[in-house]
């Protein structure tokens, strides 16, 4: 068994490790040092876009795709089990990060993503963020309490890109938590 602790120090991560020997423990130990020596900018993740504005949508496609990313737009999470008021059937996440409007049909943003947590969505939440061109009439506290982000649009190249580097951190976090767990 392999234990341990990320630290995060800006785009350089150290993993301080202590082995108790094991095979297994020793692979996955191997990957996440592979992974950590090349680096997060080159890691692809998919990214999921639910906006009714298709400008906003392909936008963001044009520039995550650019990036390197899979992305997928909708202009509402009808095709999701979730929304729809079942559970989550899926064994993976559907998207490593999703950017969902505030205002979808039936309901908002905030209702949906506490909808995807009772219903056993894979989604890292800390990878939800919720865009609105009026931020302030958005239920803060609520978005804290789901652990989602609220966001002000428009949104800008340069904090998107940011947003996603938070992501990538994020995603590493969640690998090496499950790594060492196992």
């Amino acid at each position: 068994m392999t234990t341990g602790h990320l630290h995060d120090c800006g785009w350089l991560f150290v993993f301080s490790v202590r082995r108790v020997s094991s095979p297994k423990s020793d692979l996955r130990l191997k990957c996440l040092v592979f992974i950590l020596m090349w680096g997060l900018r080159g890691l692809e993740m998919r990214i999921v876009v639910i906006d009714d504005e298709a400008c906003i949508r392909d936008t963001f496609k044009w520039h995550l795709e650019e990036k390197g990313h899979d992305v997928v737009t909708v202009d509402s999470p009808i095709g999701c089990d979730v929304f729809n008021d079942h559970d989550c059937t899926k064994d993976t996440p559907c998207g490593d990060v999703l950017f969902v409007n505030y205002f979808l049909t039936g309901c908002n943003a905030l209702d949906f993503i506490e909808k995807m947590t009772e219903k056993g969505c894979k989604g890292i939440l800390k990878n939800k963020f919720v865009m609105s061109g009026n931020i302030e009439m958005a239920d803060h506290e609520r978005a804290n309490r789901l652990g989602c982000t609220l966001i002000q649009k428009p949104i800008s190249f340069d904090k998107l890109d940011g947003l996603l580097d938070s992501c990538l951190r994020n995603q590493l976090q969640k690998l090496v938590k499950d790594s060492l767990a196992y």
